[in-house]
């Protein structure tokens, strides 16, 4: 099943690289669909703007994303760590 963040990650890297983004599959490697240093740059500041992210570099250097599926999972990781977290003494009215 593919999700709105498997969509809109899919659409932004198809724009960067020039691909279909129907033609993207999970498993296909970043590089084989022309994805360079500078296009990563290109796309991640695509990204950080659509879901309000700050990614640091090293999160994307730590990261080591290959495929399409890597990215989509680096970015709902990133996304889960934007949440607010909320404690049990938070939750509680005193």
């Amino acid at each position: 099943m593919t999700t709105d963040i498997d969509q809109r990650v899919t659409t932004h890297l198809a724009i960067v690289t020039r691909s279909q983004p129907g033609r993207l599959t999970d498993q296909e490697r970043l590089v084989d669909v022309g994805l360079d240093s500078l296009s990563l740059l290109e796309l991640l500041v695509r990204i950080e703007r659509d879901f309000g992210l700050t990614i640091a570099d090293r999160a994307v250097l730590e990261a080591n994303l290959v495929t399409v599926a890597d990215l989509v999972h680096f970015v709902d990781d990133q996304l889960v760590g934007t949440q607010p977290m909320i404690s049990s003494s938070d939750s509680r009215e005193e």
